[in-house]
Order: structure tokens, then sequence, then C-alpha cells
């Protein structure tokens, strides 16, 4: 499911080997003016492995030349409600492949 150097399977956060990804600024265009801003996309199965799992709230600390994105705890019932909804997509997944 997830690269070898996946920060997500370190047991002691001090001796996780941090990874690198490399992304590229994009624009996003706002349909109303045709003001074009910066976006960044992120997607792939390393944000799941890394915490960032779907519904999972985000703060960024922002400062010039760096962003810095970390996950909040979320409530236990919206916990809840994800795991469950994981096991569903499992479920389904695997009915859809017999």
């Amino acid at each position: 499911m997830t690269d070898m150097d996946c920060i997500a399977v370190c047991e002691n956060e001090k001796t996780c080997p941090v990874t690198y990804r490399h992304l590229t600024m994009s624009y996003a265009d706002r349909r109303r003016d045709h003001v074009y801003t910066a976006a960044i996309i992120m997607k792939g199965l390393w944000l799941e492995a890394a915490g960032f799992t779907m519904g999972t709230k985000v703060d960024a600390q922002v400062k010039r030349g760096s962003i810095l994105l970390t996950t909040q705890q979320p409530p236990k019932e919206l916990e809840s409600i994800m795991t469950l909804a994981q096991a569903i997509q499992l479920v389904s997944g695997k009915k859809r492949r017999s």
C-alpha cells in the first residue's frame, strides 16, 4: 500500500526518518472574476499513511517560504464514523472484485 520509507510505519517519533515529497505550485481560477490564485494540490496513499485520512481537520502554520501541516485529533464520534466508512469501502471493494 505504501512505500517502505513511509513515516507511518515508524514507532518512535524521535528516530522516525523524514520523507520528502516534491510538489509544484499550480493555480486555481475563481470563476466569478477570473482571478488566478496560487494552489498546492496533494494526493496519494502517502497522505493517509502519514495520518492525513479523509475527514481529518488540518492546521496550517504558514511563514514565508514554509508551510507546516499538522493533523488535529478528531472527536471520538467522527473517528468511529470514519472507521466504519473505511470498513464499508473495503467490503464494497472486495465485492466488486469478486
